[in-house]
C-alpha cells in the first residue's frame, strides 16, 4: 500500500517536473530567438525534459502492478476501482515516538515472548507470574534504544534471581531427588529459553528504532539539501538571464532539485518501512498500552 502511494507520488511529482522544465524550454527558446541563446541551451534542455519523459512509463506501469497487487490482497479483480480518495493520497506521517521511550514489558505480547512466558507457565505457575510482575524496567528509547551500559546484565542478573527464588532444589514427602533434580533442570531451561527470546525481542526492537532515528536524520539531510539545491538553481537562473554564465549551470541545478525531490518521497516510504518494522518488533503498536485512562463512564441515564 506504501509502495502504491510512493509510486503515485513519483508520477505526480515527475509530471509537476515536465512541467516546469518546459516552461524553462519556452525561455530558453525566446532567448535563443532574440539572440540571447545559443542552440545548444535549447538543445540541452529539450534533452532534460526528454529524460523526464522517459521515466514516466516505467513508473506508471509499478503503479498498475501494485494497484493489481493490492486489489488481489482484498479479494478484488485486479482492475477494480481504487478505495475512494485513494487516487490522489500522499504517504502519511508516522505518529511520534512517546518522548519517554517505550517500557520493555510491551515486548512480553510478542506472541514468542508470550510462548515462551507460557512455556514456563505450565511448568510453574508461580514462576510465570513472577516474570509478568518483575520484569526489570528498561525503557526503549528511539535515541539510545535499551543498551544502557548494563541493561543486558541487569536483564541477566533477574534471570538468575528468579531461577534462585523458584528453582532451588526441595524435597516433598515421597518424592525422589532425581524426580526433584529433573524438575528444577526443566524450570530452568525453559526460564533460560525465556530470557533469550526476551532478549532478541530486545534486538529487534534496537535494530528498528535504530533504523527510524537514522531514516529521520537522512529525511532531515535531504530537506537541507532541497533547500541548498533550489536557492543554487534560483542563483544560476538569474545569472543565466543576466548573461553571466552559460546555460549549464542551470540544468545542473534543475538536475540536482529534482532528483532529490524524488529521493525524499522514497525514503518517506522507507520511514514507513521502518515504523512498520518496529511494530512488528513490539508484537504491535503502543497506543493502548501508553494511553491515559480516559474519563469515568457515566452512569445510569445516559443513551447508548
Amino acid at each position: 500500500w506504501f509502495q502504491l502511494r510512493e509510486a503515485r507520488a513519483q508520477v505526480r511529482l515527475l509530471r509537476s517536473q515536465i512541467q516546469t522544465s518546459r516552461a524553462l524550454l519556452d525561455l530558453v527558446k525566446r532567448r535563443f530567438g532574440q539572440g540571447l541563446a545559443t542552440a545548444l541551451d535549447v538543445s540541452q534542455q529539450r534533452q532534460q525534459v526528454a529524460s523526464l519523459l522517459s521515466q514516466v512509463p516505467p513508473v506508471e506501469s509499478r503503479v498498475e502492478v501494485l494497484r493489481h497487487q493490492l486489489n488481489l490482497l482484498r479479494g478484488k479483480p485486479p482492475n477494480a476501482p481504487d478505495l475512494p480518495g485513494e487516487e490522489g493520497a500522499e504517504l502519511p506521517e508516522p505518529p511520534p515516538l512517546p518522548p519517554t521511550g517505550l517500557p520493555a514489558d510491551l515486548l512480553v505480547r510478542r506472541p514468542d515472548v508470550a510462548a515462551a512466558r507460557l512455556r514456563v507457565v505450565a511448568a510453574d505457575h508461580r514462576l510465570g507470574a513472577a516474570i509478568a510482575e518483575r520484569l526489570p524496567s528498561i525503557q526503549l528509547t528511539p535515541r539510545a534504544g535499551y543498551q544502557a551500559p548494563n541493561a543486558r546484565d541487569l536483564f541477566q542478573s533477574w534471570i538468575w534471581s528468579l531461577a534462585a527464588g523458584f528453582t532451588a532444589p526441595f524435597f516433598e514427602g515421597g518424592r525422589i531427588q532425581a524426580e526433584v533434580e529433573r524438575t528444577r533442570a526443566v524450570k530452568l531451561e525453559l526460564l533460560q529459553a525465556f530470557g533469550k527470546t526476551f532478549l532478541q525481542a530486545l534486538g529487534e526492537v534496537e535494530d528498528a528504532l535504530a533504523r527510524e532515528r537514522k531514516q529521520r536524520e537522512y529525511l532531515a539531510a535531504l530537506d537541507r539539501q532541497l533547500q541548498a539545491a533550489r536557492s543554487n538553481l534560483e542563483e544560476a537562473r538569474r545569472r543565466y538571464l543576466h548573461g553571466l554564465n552559460d546555460y549549464l549551470p542551470v540544468l545542473t541545478a534543475l538536475s540536482a532539485v529534482q532528483q532529490v525531490q524524488r529521493a525524499m518521497i522514497t525514503a518517506k516510504r522507507e520511514l514507513l518501512s521502518y515504523r512498520i518494522q518496529l511494530y512488528r518488533a513490539l508484537g504491535g503498536d503502543w497506543t493502548g498500552r501508553l494511553a491515559p485512562p480516559g474519563p469515568p463512564a457515566a452512569k445510569g441515564g445516559g443513551k447508548p
